[in-house]
């Protein structure tokens, strides 16, 4: 114990209400002043932590519904391109001179090609029995005009879906029913790399059973999710919801319900600690940072108290020496004097000296407890990934911690409008709007832009900031984050681009090409015509039998290269599937060359190919459909194509023909050329 505490706890003489009283020490009072003096400190921490943790939540939870909506698109589009397969295959069959007889031959291929069998429902002449989510399907499709799939049933003692389709040239009643194997008709997550590891994706049908998933795939298809009512509970077309997966393990789900199908549901998840993960990681991140400074400050209230103490114990001495208490203890030469009146001063002087100290040390303690803030939240920043900032009402950034870590540039780089000259030149002014609306309302502000990091990279940022308000209730500074967005960009891209995009040959798949023909067809309006090219490729099914589909695919790979070397710059290729393709072209010469450009197409698609070590010769024929008028459909613009391309093979394939502008239907006259 001190000397100045135990003459505080010591007895004194001046009476019996004195002695009663036992005075703290100043350690004690100044731990008390440090918890005090953080307590605004902790409350503001503890709101931007459960302000953080809800952001982080509803981050987490939109980019499972993003990445649910982007899968469900996906698997919509293959779904469609099957069908179209479906159609487009049963279409020469529904050209034999008995259009209620299919051609058997061309319906096994159909089968074949996707693991069952196909059979012809026709109104006067019913097939076998079929399932009842089949038989139920085709009845829909006979009055619907439309195809439609079935949910999952046992067949010959396997699992299968079903697809009806109305039969092509029949009289409106004959449907084809495909019983077939569902990995065959839903491919979407059997592709390599198109899901990542750590994600569970799954397909099921209207009453919850499983028809795809990325995880263990063979042995769950057909079984029965486990928590399929916590998904029907949520209700909608999306959202998100928490559910076991087959293994048992908890996982939090987004889904989202598949267009055209009975209920059908894509559902992408995470198991439940890779979720929390996420947005708990750092929440831990600013608890520790908080936990850190706290520490920080009640140690410096211990030293600091060790420190003061040490000139009061001096004086508690010197009193002690004057009283006569502890007549031993030898007191400072320049305090020794004889004189009263001197002894009066030194009193004065004392209790000024006093004073004056501990308002000395109150400045410490408070410049103290100022740089242990700036180091707490400097912490939080460089622990969670995350730049906090400071902007003045006028926009000019005052202070800033983290910026260092995240761009890799000094944080005083930062300051004033610093910042800005390292934001992409595409998104200042989207930033600049948002800054400007979030100022002019006093509401909150929330962008995402690119900034330039020190080795000359672009990553995608996250700003949010609040008002702070004064005393007269108007807006004195800004305050927020910027955290590192980036990997979320980046995935969110690649899945838009696996929905758009033929994942085989790379091109743009069949659901942008209503998207790029509208285009087209506005720019007729103004005068740039254009023009619809559809190919098919002759003898292709041959190579496919003959070699088998891994050469097939390498073909296919081949010719879509080949059609990009010969393809103008405005020209956009896309993969209808199968062997079919499509050009859409756009420039204000369009009609001049496009029979030219057909006679490339079918010189270099029939030029030889070397296929491991095979020489492979394939051919192809065109249809054209000019795009000269700003009215146009592109539903007839398709079907005249088409019809071009039926002639042109029916002339003896490695031809195209052309449709004339003016004839506006699919019966007008054609065009010759090609190779005799």
């Amino acid at each position: 114990m001190s000397a100045w505490e135990e003459v505080a706890l010591r007895p004194a003489t001046a009476g019996p209400a004195q002695a009663r009283t036992r005075r703290r020490g100043l350690r004690a009072h100044l731990a008390i002043l440090v918890v005090i003096a953080l307590l605004p400190a902790l409350a503001a921490i503890a709101i931007a932590v459960w302000r953080a943790g809800s952001a982080y939540h509803a981050a987490s939870r939109y980019q499972l519904l993003a990445s649910a909506q982007v899968m469900a698109r996906a698997v919509e589009s293959e779904l469609a391109a099957n069908v179209e397969v479906i159609a487009t295959l049963a279409a020469p069959a529904a050209r034999t001179d008995d259009a209620t007889v299919p051609a058997r031959a061309g319906l096994a291929q159909i089968a074949e090609r996707f693991g069952g069998r196909l059979d012809l429902h026709a109104a006067s002449a019913p097939a076998a029995p079929l399932p009842e989510p089949l038989r139920g399907a085709v009845a829909q499709a006979a009055d619907e005009g439309r195809w439609v799939v079935s949910d999952l049933f046992e067949a010959d003692g396997a699992v299968r879906l079903g697809v009806a389709v109305p039969y092509p040239d029949g009289d409106g009643r004959d449907v084809l029913a495909l019983t077939a194997r569902p990995e065959y008709l839903v491919r979407a997550l059997r592709r390599a790399g198109s899901v990542p590891a750590q994600t569970l994706v799954a397909i099921t049908d209207g009453q919850g059973r499983l028809i795809a998933r990325s995880r263990d795939p063979d042995r769950a298809v057909g079984r029965t999710v486990p928590d399929w009512a916590a998904l029907q509970a949520v209700g909608g077309a999306a959202g998100v919801f928490e559910a076991r997966a087959v293994e048992g393990a908890p996982v939090i789900f987004g889904f989202r319900v598949l267009a055209n199908t009975p209920g059908w549901v894509v559902v992408v998840g995470e198991s439940r600690d890779a979720f929390d993960a996420r947005w708990q990681g750092p929440l831990l991140g600013l608890v520790a940072g908080s936990a850190l400074a706290i520490l920080l400050a009640l140690l410096l209230a211990i030293i600091a108290a060790r420190w003061i103490l040490r000139p009061v114990q001096a004086l508690a001495r010197r009193a002690e020496h004057v009283a006569g208490i502890r007549p031993d203890v030898v007191e400072p030469r320049e305090l020794v004097s004889s004189v009263a009146e001197f002894e009066a001063l030194r009193e004065s002087l004392d209790r000024s000296e006093s004073a004056l100290r501990h308002q000395a040390e109150a400045e410490r303690l408070n410049a103290a407890v100022l740089i242990a803030s700036e180091r707490r939240y400097r912490a939080l920043a460089e622990a969670g990934a995350l730049v906090l900032w400071r902007r003045a009402v006028s926009g000019a950034v005052t202070a800033v911690a983290g910026w260092q870590p995240l761009t890799g540039r000094p944080d005083a780089a930062a300051i004033g409008d610093g910042w800005l000259e390292q934001v992409h030149p595409e998104d200042l002014a989207s930033v600049a709007q948002r800054w400007e609306q979030g100022r002019a309302a006093r509401s909150p502000v929330d962008a995402e832009f690119r900034v330039r990091t020190a080795d000359d990279r672009w990553l995608w940022v996250r700003a949010r900031g609040v008002p702070v308000s004064g005393e007269d209730g108007e807006a004195e500074e800004w305050v927020g984050v910027l955290e590192d967005v980036d990997k979320r960009r980046q995935e969110q891209e690649r899945l838009a681009h696996l929905a758009l995009h033929d994942p085989l040959t790379g091109l743009p798949n069949r659901a942008q090409l209503a998207d790029r023909m509208r285009v087209v067809i506005a720019g007729a309006a103004d005068g740039r015509r254009g023009a619809l090219l559809l190919l098919d490729l002759d003898g292709f099914k041959e190579v496919n039998d003959t070699h088998g589909h891994p050469t097939g695919d390498a073909l296919l790979c081949l010719a879509a290269e080949r059609l990009r070397a010969l393809a103008g710059a405005t020209d956009v290729i896309i993969r209808l599937g199968g062997d079919e393709f499509a050009i859409v072209r756009s420039h204000p010469h369009a009609g001049a060359d496009d029979g030219r450009l057909a006679e490339a197409i079918i010189d270099s698609l029939g030029a030889p190919y070397e296929l491991d070590g095979c020489r492979v010769v394939i051919g192809v024929s065109v249809g054209i459909a000019p795009i000269v008028r700003g009215d146009e459909d592109t539903s007839r613009l398709v079907r005249e194509a088409d019809g071009a391309l039926y002639r042109a093979k029916a002339a003896g394939r490695g031809r195209y023909r052309v449709v004339e502008a003016a004839a506006g239907t699919s019966g007008g006259e054609a065009t010759p050329g090609g190779h005799p």
